[in-house]
């Protein structure tokens, strides 16, 4: 019976230490007011505070927002990084896409790396629906499926299973393809291949010690691309659009796919505006100029 009380004490104890730190967490209309004040240091713990307490389900608006914090604050590597999560989640949101040009169009380094015409179109048919629509049609193609493959099962009149058949047919076709596109999308999101350099300037070497000769030289806010290969002395490789590899150091680096989950493909439906829509910010701020 004393070990019951004590276990029922200790549980008690947990829950109100968890929600003690749960109030902790800074709230949105708090750091907006900071925001608005100029307090862009503050601002940019709070967003990071939110972030860190939503982990498992990040959301596009805080990428975004915290990226106008950076922005504002002069860290314009970390506010690239920021804003090229949001897009990962958002990847349809105006506002992102534009904040994220303005951005990138004063960085020091012109990246541009090359895209076949085949994968640019893939990912235009990728992108014409929001995930939420790919899923919806996929759910319904796999209704439609079953329904039309217990007809042909069933059914005894000859146009009904013919119906039936092509019926399931097309459906498993498209079913196909809409997994296809999931597939895609998920790889997009979860694509550890891309990394920002968050600060200052990193020198890329020809090899994965400091002894080693400078190549080239990447500046704050560059996006690049690294190679599959083993970190090595706390050093990566990366590749640039011309093929030049070298090695940098993971210190400078931060990768687009860190603390984005699988389950970021879920986004948020905007019936206010009639449409699907991905997550739209709750506090928009006004856009760098």
């Amino acid at each position: 019976m004393k070990r019951f009380i004590l276990l029922i004490c200790l549980f008690v104890s947990a829950l109100a230490h968890a929600q003690n730190s749960a109030g902790v967490v800074p709230n949105e209309v708090d750091i907006k007011t900071q925001y608005d004040k100029e307090q862009y240091t503050q601002a940019i713990e709070g967003y990071r505070e939110l972030l860190l307490a939503s982990k498992a389900t990040p959301s596009a608006a805080l990428y975004y927002n915290l990226g106008n914090a950076y922005y504002r604050n002069g860290e314009l590597g970390w506010a690239i990084l920021s804003y090229e999560r949001a897009l990962r989640l958002a990847p349809r949101d105006k506002y992102v896409q534009h904040n994220l040009q303005i951005a990138t169009s004063q960085t020091s380094d012109r990246l541009e790396y090359y895209t076949s015409y085949s994968q640019s179109v893939w990912h235009s048919i990728c992108y014409a629906l929001p995930p939420t629509a790919w899923m919806v049609i996929s759910l319904f193609l796999f209704i439609l499926l079953a329904v039309a493959t217990l007809a042909f099962i069933f059914m005894r009149k000859k146009v009904i299973r013919q119906v039936a058949f092509y019926t399931s047919l097309a459906s498993l076709v498209l079913f196909i393809f809409c997994g296809f596109v999931t597939r895609s999308l998920i790889h997009n999101y979860r694509d550890g291949s891309e990394a920002i350099v968050i600060e200052g300037q990193v020198a890329a070497k020809s090899a994965p010690s400091g002894a080693a000769t400078t190549l080239f030289v990447l500046h704050e806010g560059s996006k690049i691309k690294l190679e599959d290969l083993p970190e090595e002395n706390g050093q990566v490789a990366i590749t640039l659009p011309d093929g030049t590899l070298g090695w940098v150091s993971t210190s400078h680096l931060s990768l687009l796919s860190k603390s984005l989950k699988l389950h970021c493909l879920l986004c948020l439906i905007n019936w206010s505006s009639g449409s699907v829509s991905f997550f739209l910010p709750s506090t928009v701020h006004t856009p760098p100029t």
